[in-house]
């Protein structure tokens, strides 16, 4: 009877670990979201010569490759979240 009290509670501990851990992570996207969309809208510049252009160019091309950099980078720490959640609840590695 201890030993399935102790299982239910460990259970709800890593259940409610792994909603703590989504809920942070889902944060952390709305966050990036926020501050992509914000970037995508600041920086429209009106260029007058070739090289501004070209310059304008390189610059929004750092920030969406950065942005793609974050979005997988969150990507693999909610994938990693799930995996070590999943691993400690159902007790497999």
């Amino acid at each position: 009877m201890k030993e399935h009290t102790l299982e239910t509670k460990s259970a709800a501990a890593a259940a409610a670990a792994a909603r703590a851990a989504a809920a942070a992570a889902m944060n952390a996207a709305a966050k990036t979201a926020e501050t992509t969309g914000r970037h995508k809208h600041t920086n429209i510049t009106l260029c007058s010569t070739p090289q501004q252009q070209q310059q304008q160019q390189q610059h929004q091309q750092q920030q969406q490759q950065q942005q793609q950099q974050q979005q997988q980078q969150q990507q693999q720490q909610q994938q990693q979240t799930r995996t070590a959640t999943s691993a400690f609840v159902f007790g497999s590695s």
